[in-house]
């Protein structure tokens, strides 16, 4: 029919490219490392150069104020004395009327001081330098000799790393620069405005900075192996798909030329309607009798039309949605493909085949023609169509549970799950069904109450309760509260799951139940076998499907005709010899259905064609022909059987009541176990009568309302209705019902759960809840009134001038007012936490707590202040002991007693003043 040529594709080499990407992927990461590394001490260095570089600024701006004051004065203390350099400054000290004795504070003198300070308490080393210096210990070092020339130069700032005391410090210096207040004593040293007169240079120890940049440099590390690992990780794992995607091209590419290879004899011996078309118009170039017979047509007619225009009577190519080409998608793909369509013969009769495509390659490697393959399943599909409407008919009922359902195998798996579940958890029917088990949608703390219930189910369904609520893990983590009703499935090691979300009080609106995927196909693709039998020789050629559908290994097994009668059935052996022997000597065609039996012993059914060619004389020859495997046809008819079985179970086993009725008078036609176990009547009570005649609804108006939602919409969902069973009493249940085809009859479906106690719990629950509210009002009241009373103790004491300290049992500042930052210049932050002793002294009123109660001079201060101390006891019963401490400035009462004393003194001496 065709000339079939050969071509093998080279194998790529995927290791280099693996070895070249993992070489570049290194590097990539090496570099990212070195980069990182560099731009964190790059920042650590940046860090270190604006903190030195805010301690300068800092220092000119209180020189500045300090000069555009005139200096500043203060106490002089054994710390503080006068400035020698300032000696020809008039009013270098100067008195206060109180007899205190101030000196004369220069900005280059203050710097210093603020120095010193710096270096005591935070390590900071800074020095107020010159190349002239009026001051010797102001004599710059070599350090600093080489940035003040550097300064003379025009450069604005300079900075390097050393080593001061064996530890790498960061040095800094600006210049400064000589303004108007700085010439009153720099002028004479011939400095003029503008001028750099100096710097001052700041020392910073870079250990800190160096120990943040340590801590992020270990993420850092752990991060680039992370990284480079997973990258290796991906490289190795696309080397490894590409090598398996090429070695699957290699066999099929293979696996094609074999069966490209078989005789135009074998061609016309199969069953299958075979043609070979040109890619590039869809023509057909060639075809085996059963094409032709299909599109009733011979050979010539045949050649030269296209596909679609011989077997779909068509102009154009098949396209969706009615057909998907195949032929398309093998020439696009380069693959084999496969598509159900339907064929017409010449005579319009319409043929359901299986149509399988596959490409045919030229010498260069590029698809030129197309193999195309269709197959009568005409008789599948009947087959199908039969096992769909068994499993719609108890789909119908699983589908509209109207509660999420899952059937769950004894290992735990579950083994199907309706739409609804889908909706509960989150997860695709395909990431369920057996794949997941339902202790994954079970919360921790609930998974060992309800694996003992799972256990103890399966040996007596009634140890364990049906009906109890579970915390349900959905996808996201996502956890809510379900009411779950088990039972189990007679006859099996199977339970069946239903549950309710009532977290937000919200119904499961629609249940599905799909059948499993064993059911899904009746029956597989029949496969096909050829052989040839060279009868004057008595040697036969078989197929490698041959061998498999036989289950023989041709390596052992030697075919002769013997051996393959002692194959068949001994029931259908003679009729199989005699079909064989009417072919070879009355001419009859030989077709024949028998079985055979395999090896293990197993039994298939086969179907056999053949043809005999004869020589002039009428002698045969050869005969050649094919089998065909069509065992499934038996398999279908069982898995129909199994199908209504199971379903039938499903339903009898359904933990909700489930109920057929004729939607023409309403009498019940099916009703299952669960509704006879909840209303306590008897099959023989409900069979053929009406929910009216037996009086199962109390309010009437609730029935009303169903049919006129069911007239709507086609369907009710989680409608909440009360129902009066046998014994009187009152159940309140969630009624669903659709609208389905049973038996030929239009029917109503109905499901309803039993959620009465559920209802009582609900009330029980907001009732407490409303009781909480009202106890966390009242707390909340309470609350803010002791709020309010500590706000106006505080702002009370802020109004105070005297100073009030409390603190703990360790001596520890709690609270304090305004005052007390008024006076020492600290913040809130900078004062709650200390010892209040270490911090009365740092401030100078160590005398005062010395002596309490008495007045003291506080010089830094100018104030008489009196010192008193009460201890109180911890309010809530601990034991401990705590203190008040009050300072009370009584300066304006001394100055007052003074005056006073003045006043009597001048009294006395001149009485005629008085």
């Amino acid at each position: 029919m065709v000339d079939l040529k050969k071509k093998r594709f080279p194998r790529p080499h995927w290791e280099y490219y693996a070895l070249l990407a993992a070489f570049i992927w290194t590097l990539s990461l090496a570099a990212s490392f070195a980069w990182n590394v560099h731009q964190g001490k790059r920042g650590t260095l940046e860090a270190a150069q604006v903190q030195a570089r805010s301690l300068f600024r800092k220092d000119v701006m209180y020189r500045r104020w300090n000069a555009g004051h005139g200096g500043v004065y203060v106490p002089v203390t054994p710390e503080v004395q006068p400035n020698p350099y300032l000696s020809g400054v008039p009013d270098r000290e100067i008195r206060t009327p109180s007899g205190r004795l101030l000196t004369l504070i220069n900005p280059a003198y203050m710097t210093r001081q603020v120095h010193a300070l710096e270096r005591g308490g935070y390590g900071i080393r800074s020095h107020i330098t010159s190349l002239t210096p009026i001051r010797p210990q102001n004599a710059p070092d070599s350090w600093e000799i080489s940035a003040l020339k550097a300064f003379s130069h025009g450069s604005k700032e300079v900075s390097s790393v050393e080593q001061l005391d064996g530890k790498p410090h960061l040095r800094f210096m600006q210049p400064l620069i000589a303004e108007e207040p700085c010439l009153k004593c720099h002028a004479k040293q011939g400095y003029r405005d503008g001028d750099v007169y100096g710097g001052i240079s700041v020392s910073i120890s870079l250990e800190p900075f160096l120990a943040i940049e340590r801590d992020h440099l270990l993420p850092l590390v752990v991060g680039h192996v992370f990284v480079y690992l997973f990258g290796i990780a991906g490289l190795g794992i696309g080397v490894v798909r590409i090598r398996r995607s090429e070695n699957e091209r290699i066999r099929v590419e293979d696996a094609l030329r074999r069966a490209l290879e078989l005789s135009g004899i074998v061609l016309d011996a199969t069953h299958d309607a075979i043609c070979i078309i040109n890619a590039a118009d869809f023509k057909i170039v060639g075809a085996n009798h059963v094409f032709l017979k299909e599109v009733g047509m011979n050979e010539e007619d045949v050649l030269g039309k296209t596909c679609h225009g011989a077997t779909h009577n068509s102009c154009e190519p098949c396209a969706p949605p009615d057909h998907t080409c195949p032929l398309q998608a093998t020439i696009s793909t380069g693959t084999g493909s496969v598509a159900e369509h339907v064929h017409y013969s010449k005579q319009g009769e319409k043929l359901y085949v299986e149509v399988s495509t596959y490409p045919i390659f030229d010498e260069l490697g590029k698809i030129n023609r197309v193999l195309h393959v269709a197959r009568d399943i005409s008789e599948r599909k009947r087959a199908e169509e039969s096992l769909r409407e068994s499993e719609n008919r108890y789909r119908a009922i699983f589908e509209n549970t109207g509660a999420a359902t899952i059937i769950v195998d004894e290992d735990a798996t579950i083994f199907m799950a309706n739409k609804e579940f889908e909706q509960l958890s989150g997860y695709f029917k395909e990431e369920v069904d057996g794949v997941k088990c339902w202790t994954d949608f079970v919360c921790r703390d609930d998974l060992d109450k309800m694996l003992e219930y799972h256990r103890l189910r399966r040996l007596d369904p009634d140890a364990a309760p049906r009906n109890y609520e579970f915390r349900f893990l959905a996808a996201g983590n996502i956890v809510k509260d379900v009411s779950a009703n088990w039972t189990m499935i007679p006859g099996t090691n199977k339970s069946v799951g239903s549950f309710l979300d009532i977290t937000g009080h919200k119904r499961i609106e629609k249940a599905l139940r799909e059948s499993e995927a064993s059911l899904a196909m009746a029956q597989k693709i029949a496969h096909l076998g050829s052989w040839e039998w060279d009868v004057e020789a008595d040697a036969f050629k078989w197929s490698d499907e041959m061998y498999r559908i036989c289950g023989m290994d041709p390596r052992v097994f030697t075919v002769t005709y013997e051996a393959f009668l002692d194959m068949v059935h001994p029931l259908d052996k003679e009729a199989v010899n005699r079909a064989v022997n009417e072919a070879l000597y009355a001419q009859k065609a030989y077709r024949i259905d028998y079985r055979i039996v395999l090896p293990d012993g197993s039994v298939r059914m086969v179907d056999g064609q053949g043809e005999v060619t004869f020589d002039e004389a009428g002698k045969p020859i050869r005969m050649v022909g094919t089998t065909q495997d069509v065992t499934w046809r038996k398999e279908a008819e069982e898995a129909l059987r199994k199908s209504e079985e199971k379903f039938s179970k499903a339903f009898h086993a359904s933990p909700d009541w489930i109920v057929i009725t004729n939607a023409a008078d309403g009498k019940y036609i099916e009703v299952n176990e669960a509704f006879l176990e909840i209303t306590g009547y008897g099959r023989d009570e409900v069979i053929g009568h009406t929910s009216i005649e037996m009086g199962i609804w109390f309010d009437p108006r609730d029935r009303i309302l169903m049919l006129k939602l069911l007239n709507e919409h086609g369907l009710v969902r989680n409608l909440e209705v009360s129902f009066c069973i046998k014994s009187g009493e009152l159940r309140t249940m969630l009624w669903s019902a659709d609208v389905i085809e049973y038996n030929n009859t239009a029917c109503l479906i109905a499901i309803a759960r039993d959620v009465t106690e559920q209802r009582h719990l609900e009330k029980e629950l907001l009732k407490s809840q409303a009781q909480l509210y009202m106890k966390h009002e009242e707390l909340k009241n309470l609350f803010n009134q002791m709020e309010t009373i500590r706000r106006e103790w505080e702002q009370t004491l802020d109004c105070i001038a005297d100073m009030f300290i409390l603190t703990d049992h360790e001596g520890r500042i709690k609270r304090f007012n305004r005052a007390v930052e008024d006076f020492t210049g600290k913040t809130h932050r900078d004062i709650v936490g200390r010892e209040w002793g270490a911090f009365l002294a740092e401030h100078g009123l160590q005398a005062n707590a010395d002596k309490p109660g008495v007045e003291i001079y506080n010089g830094s201060a100018d104030k008489w202040l009196v010192f008193n101390l009460y201890p109180y006891a911890d309010p809530f019963g601990t034991g401990n002991t705590g203190v008040v401490i009050t300072i009370h400035d009584a300066s304006a009462t001394r100055m007052a007693a003074k005056a006073m004393g003045d006043a009597r003194g001048d009294a006395e001496g001149n009485p005629s003043a008085v």
